[in-house]
């Protein structure tokens, strides 16, 4: 397995947040960029655009941490996060769906009696 450098995650994380949100900071000349960098939090992508759920804003906000610690240290740390995160999304649908199901029963079972 390779190793994930953390420099490249923090590059793949701000595509990934400008991508969801639009550009993570605002500056006129270099040395702002920088400031905005090192001693700026970003505003999470959930707190900037509605409907993104909140392990997806964590997954994006991971690799831009300030500590290095903090940011995935593999790839398969990314992977992991992002299954963990999609197996939420079916679980919320079937949960769902099995509500609605249980509404028309429910009705069924009404309309015999």
């Amino acid at each position: 397995m390779a190793a994930f450098c953390a420099t490249e995650g923090g590059n793949a994380g701000a595509g990934e947040a400008a991508g969801a949100t639009g550009v993570p900071f605002a500056a006129s000349d270099p040395m702002e960029w920088i400031h905005c960098h090192i001693a700026r939090i970003l505003t999470r992508p959930d707190e900037r655009v509605s409907g993104i759920p909140g392990p997806i804003a964590e997954v994006v906000c991971r690799p831009l941490a300030k500590n290095d610690e903090d940011r995935y240290q593999t790839a398969a740390g990314v992977e992991a996060d992002l299954r963990r995160c999609l197996g939420r999304v079916l679980i919320n649908r079937l949960v769902a769906r099995f509500r609605a199901m249980s509404g028309v029963w429910k009705f069924c079972a009404w309309i015999a009696a």
